[in-house]
Order: structure tokens, then sequence, then C-alpha cells
């Protein structure tokens, strides 16, 4: 889906092809390639396009595409283009989708572009996105299998759509395969559970109320309550965003952990960037794991971590190589009460 947003210069230029230069695969002499190429670099903002980093030239991305997609359609094709919805069918379509997505390959991209409503090709941008989404899980034997039709064109509307609501760049957007970023998180792990929605049984509201440890003297927020967004895994578990450090990372939403839990790869982090010390260090603690192993743990304290609408202080966290990323009692026990509504995802913490 990434490599498909850079063909977008091009497309404005596809519904102007009889005009231009070229042979159709059937044989139809349509134009001399000079013409079509100047044609096709009249349209370029300036001389070269800036790809991560590189300079191309407009030259050689209009030979790539004319090469590669005009001397494999037919004139009947061409013939049959009369509005813009016509050329987004043709070429969004199974024959001629993969051969952009080659022409695309073949260049580097420029990270930092960004994904905006605002663009004036975003509704032709957004149709190219959708349709190399739905190409990909279907050349994907375990998204096909996972996802039916309308599953798969459910959660492609999605992703597509929330990319460009939230403005993410291509760098973002990349990131989607590491589970720990946002873009997995609040675009591929939501889509997907919008999209599976009818397949996925959630258990009533539970209310869970803390035991005597609230402190509201370490909470920094004037809400009293604060309705914070969860994202399902699909297994009746939840991920909740926090922020340590002007970082946030994804954390599963863990009431039967007694601690809020990270690996040593986080501490390593946090120390480096000065954000806890030896100071902070509170001793060693034994923890069972889920497969009744027994390991040891090193016990910190951190402050001002951000949950919701609010910061809380002398948090203690568990830190073990063994640890993933879990959001336990000593974070939530800081609160008066908390309540998980499974059937909107939403925790609210009572401050």
């Amino acid at each position: 889906m990434k490599n498909i947003f850079i063909l977008l210069t091009f497309i404005p230029l596809l519904g102007r092809s009889q005009s231009d230069s070229l042979f159709t695969k059937d044989g139809y002499f349509i134009g001399m390639k000079a013409d079509f190429m100047q044609e096709c670099m009249s349209s370029a903002t300036s001389e070269h396009m800036e790809l991560g980093g590189k300079k191309m030239s407009f030259y050689s991305y209009c030979s790539c595409m004319a090469d590669n997609v005009f001397l494999e359609m037919e004139m009947s094709e061409l013939e049959s283009i009369q509005s813009e919805a016509d050329m987004l069918r043709l070429f969004t379509g199974e024959k001629y989708l993969p051969l952009l997505l080659e022409c695309a390959e073949e260049y580097p991209m420029d990270n930092s572009m960004t994904f905006s409503d605002k663009s004036k090709y975003s509704d032709i941008e957004k149709q190219l996105g959708y349709a190399a989404c739905l190409s990909e899980i279907k050349a994907d034997p375990q998204a096909s299998a996972l996802l039916t039709t309308e599953q798969a064109e459910n959660y492609c509307s999605c992703a597509i759509d929330k990319i460009y609501e939230k403005g993410y760049t291509l760098e973002q957007v990349m990131q989607a395969e590491d589970t720990n970023s946002e873009v997995f998180n609040e675009i591929v792990m939501t889509c997907m559970m919008q999209a599976m929605a009818g397949n996925i049984s959630i258990d009533e509201e539970t209310f869970v109320r803390t035991p005597t440890t609230y402190n509201p003297n370490d909470i920094i927020g004037s809400a009293k309550k604060s309705n914070i967004p969860l994202i399902s895994n699909g297994a009746q578990n939840f991920k909740i965003k926090l922020t340590f450090g002007g970082k946030s990372s994804y954390f599963l939403l863990d009431t039967g952990a007694s601690d809020l839990c990270v690996s040593e790869e986080y501490l390593f982090q946090w120390m480096d960037q000065g954000l806890i010390s030896d100071d902070d260090y509170l001793g060693l603690t034994k923890y069972e794991l889920a497969d009744s192993r027994i390991i040891t743990v090193e016990m910190y304290e951190i402050n001002e971590i951000t949950i919701g609408d609010y910061v809380v202080k002398n948090v203690t966290v568990a830190v073990a190589p063994e640890l993933s990323l879990l959001c336990g009692q000593s974070l939530l026990n800081k609160f008066k009460s908390y309540k998980i509504d499974p059937t909107k995802s939403i925790l609210t913490l009572e401050r």
C-alpha cells in the first residue's frame, strides 16, 4: 500500500492519453513519446522530485510510467476513458495496478510526504490507496484467509480514511508492522477490529474498584473523570496509550498484573534520556509468569507518566528482559476507581 502514493503526480495526465505518444499493445500509433514526455514534465512543479533525500528527474519518472503502462494498453481501453471515474476503474484494476506498483518500486520515496485531505488529488489518492490495499490483502495468503472480501473492503476503506484524517507522513505509515507504533495501534488494529466486529464476542461491562492505595496527591489534572479510548486486539484484551518522557507507547491493559511492566530495553532508553536514575531503584522482587516460571525483576519508581487527561507521579514499574509492556495495578491503583467498558472500548478513570 505504501508505494501506490508515489504514482499520483502522474494521474492527472492519464485522462489525456489519447492525444499523447506511443503505440498501444494492439499496434495503434497514438503519437510520439517525446510529445507525451513533454506533456508529462509540464505538470511538474520543479525539475526534480525530492525522494528520500535523493533527487530523481521527472523525465526518468515519466519515461518509466509510459514504458510500463501504455505499452500494455489496447486502443479500446484508451477510448473507453471518458471521465476520471473511468480512468480510476481502469488503473486500479488487477491488470494495471501491478504495473503502477512496479514503476513506483524503482525509485526511493520521500518519507516526509504527508497524506492530507487538503491535497488537490486526495480523492484520487484515496481510491488508488484503497485499490492497492485490497491487492496486497489478496496477495497475502494469511490476510486473505483471515478476512472475507467484505471485511477486506471495510478494513481498507477505514485504514485509508484514517491515514488522511490523521495526516500521517509516509514514514509513519511505513511503521505499520511495528506493533508498538501509532499507526499499527491506531489504524491497523482499530480498523481490523471494526472490519471483524461481527466475528468478535465481548463480555458485559465490568467495573473494578481499586484497593486503598489511592492517592489523589499523585494525580495531576483537574477533570474528575477521564474517558480513555482502548484498542482491542480481538481476544477480549485491550491496549492503552501511555506517555512517559514525551514518548508514547502502547501497553496491554492487564488488571491481573500487579505492576506497570516494561522490558530492559525501555529502562535503558529512559536512563539514556535522564528520565530515570539509580536513585529511583526500589530493589528486587520475584514474579511468576503466565507459564509458571519464576523470575527476578527490578523495581523502579517513575514520575509524570501520562494516562488520558492525567499525569501520575510515583508509579512503581517492574523491569526484566522477559517482561512485555503491561499496564497493571501499580498505575490503576493510583485512582479512586476505574471502569472498563469493553463494548465501547473505553477505560474511565475517577480522580
